[in-house]
């Protein structure tokens, strides 16, 4: 969202200074040691657990998708998820502060071969992203391969905050690197990246509420999801390359793969679609499920006569 000098003024605003402070806190632990950051991180993630309402929507999200795990089961996941919220606010916080490729120098890549592929057929590519690991450090990733490579920029979609001044951290921080942040919910400079045979990052494991959204199975669960993947595939012309990262369990080193390009998509069924995109992304979550943003209120929207989950 752009910033102009009125809304700047707002930001400075009484009722946002917590927030600064706030910033200017993590500002300072975001240039301490990496091993310290990564224990604060831990730290961090134990305060969040304390949160009686994050805690009741992870616990709500896991005990939904995964009935298989028992009560000790389940709080050990939730003990692990909220160290690795903690952790990810930290990565991100490097990011949004100009010092994230200084955690991103440790990574490997896997896969590129499908990008190298899919850019020699001069056309529009989205990356298929999830919120499974860190968004912000996900991109961090795609920019360092990409930069290294020599092979390729891109944009990234997210969604807007409410508090101007996280959301100016947020959007701002992201731009030091990637192209541009364009709103998810703004589809036309999307089509216009894609169109000019441009690279866009994308998410759709979110709830959207009713609006360009079907009821497709996530976890064993009708959900909520975004159809924009499936109508900016075919409205562009794009190919869909999904892709995920993963951090190390005790340390500041990532992974980044990306998979084989979605076959025979777009199709002429927007469900069936969108039933793929979250079969592939339920099964990162599976894999590692501690990596998730259980704290994502995903079932929001229920089906006709269903009550809700939260």
């Amino acid at each position: 969202m752009p910033v102009d000098k009125t809304s700047k003024l707002h930001m400075i605003a009484p009722r946002y200074w917590p927030t600064w402070f706030y910033i200017g806190v993590l500002y300072l632990i975001s240039r301490l040691p990496r091993r310290l950051q990564f224990v604060l991180g831990r730290m961090l993630g134990q305060f969040l657990r304390s949160n009686k309402r994050l805690q009741h929507i992870a616990r709500t999200n896991i005990t939904r998708c995964l009935p298989e795990l028992d009560t000790e089961q389940t709080e050990s996941l939730i003990r692990k998820y909220f160290d690795n919220q903690g952790i990810d606010l930290i990565e991100s916080l490097n990011i949004w502060t100009g010092n994230g490729l200084k955690l991103a120098a440790d990574h490997q890549v896997e896969g590129l071969e499908h990008v190298k592929a899919a850019l020699q057929q001069d056309t529009g590519i989205i990356l298929l992203g999830s919120h499974f690991g860190n968004v912000d450090m996900g991109g961090m990733l795609l920019v360092c391969c990409g930069r290294n490579q020599n092979l390729f920029d891109f944009s990234a979609t997210y969604r807007e905050q409410k508090n101007p001044v996280f959301n100016w951290l947020m959007k701002s921080g992201r731009e030091r690197y990637i192209k541009q942040a364009i709103p998810a919910t703004e589809l036309r400079p999307i089509v216009r990246e894609l169109k000019n045979k441009n690279i866009v990052w994308f998410a759709p494991d979110m709830d959207v509420g009713g609006k360009n959204s079907t009821f497709a199975p996530f976890m064993g669960i009708q959900a909520s999801t975004t159809t924009a993947i499936s109508r900016l595939s075919k409205m562009a012309n794009a190919i869909v390359i999904p892709y995920a990262n993963y951090r190390a369990e005790d340390r500041f080193e990532y992974k980044l793969k990306f998979f084989p390009p979605l076959a025979d998509f777009p199709s002429d069924d927007v469900v069936a679609d969108t039933t793929r995109i979250n079969q592939f992304i339920e099964e990162l979550v599976r894999e590692k499920p501690q990596s998730y943003l259980w704290i994502l209120r995903r079932f929001k929207t229920r089906p006709p006569g269903e009550a809700s989950f939260y």
